[in-house]
C-alpha cells in the first residue's frame, strides 16, 4: 500500500507503534543507533517552526526548475503541522508562515520557538544524501519519482493535500490544545 494511503487510515498511536517494533528490530539487528531523550510536552504551550530548503529536490513548474522553501509549522504536544511555501529565510517569511498557521487553527500557543533563520540552511552532503537513497528506494520498487508540478498553485494544493493527510491521525491531541489556546483577535480572524 502506498504511504499516502497510510497516512490518515492510520492514528498517529499505531504508526508509533510499528515504528517502535522497527527501531526495536534494527537496535537488535542492526547498526548502532542514536540515543534519543524524551520531552514533555505539555498542550496549548509550545509551537515551533523552521524552514526546509526544496531547490534541491528537483521540484519543476512547467519544466523550470522551483527555487523555494518550505517554512514548517508544528504544535509540538499533537505534532499538528503545516506548512507555506517561502522564498527567503527572512522575517517576512517567518512571519506569514506563522500567521498562515495559525490562521488556518484559529488560535495560537503559548510559546513559540525557531532556530535563527542563518542556521536553517541544509548541508549539501545531507541533501546529497538524501537524493541519492529516495532514487535507490524508488528504483528499487520500479517507481518514477514525480517532481512536476504544472503550476505554483497546483503544488501550494499538494502541500496543502499533504499536511492535512499527515494530520488526519493527530485530530485527538489537537483538540486537547485548541482547548486551552487563545482565540485569534476578532480583528484578524478570517
Amino acid at each position: 500500500m502506498a504511504a499516502a494511503g497510510i497516512l490518515g487510515r492510520f492514528s498517529d498511536g499505531q504508526i508509533r507503534t510499528l515504528q517502535r517494533r522497527i527501531k526495536l528490530w534494527r537496535v537488535t539487528e542492526g547498526p548502532a543507533q542514536e540515543v534519543y531523550f524524551g520531552q514533555k510536552h505539555t498542550p496549548g504551550r509550545l509551537c515551533a517552526s523552521d524552514f526546509t530548503h526544496m531547490t534541491e529536490l528537483g521540484i519543476t513548474l512547467g519544466g523550470q526548475t522551483f527555487e523555494h522553501l518550505v517554512y514548517h509549522f508544528v504544535l509540538t504536544y499533537s505534532n499538528w503541522k503545516t506548512g507555506t511555501i517561502s522564498y527567503s529565510e527572512s522575517l517576512e517569511s517567518l512571519s506569514e508562515g506563522w500567521q498562515n498557521a495559525v490562521w488556518e487553527l484559529g488560535a495560537v500557543a503559548a510559546e513559540h520557538r525557531t532556530d535563527s533563520l542563518s542556521s536553517a540552511v541544509n548541508n549539501m552532503s545531507n541533501l546529497e544524501e538524501f537524493n541519492r537513497r529516495y532514487e535507490g528506494m524508488m528504483q528499487y520498487y520500479g517507481v518514477k519519482p514525480q517532481r512536476e508540478f504544472g503550476s505554483l498553485a497546483e503544488y501550494g494544493q499538494y502541500l496543502k493535500d499533504l499536511f492535512t493527510r499527515r494530520n488526519a491521525g493527530r485530530r485527538a491531541r489537537l483538540a486537547e490544545e485548541m482547548a486551552v489556546m487563545r482565540e485569534l483577535p476578532v480583528w484578524v480572524r478570517r
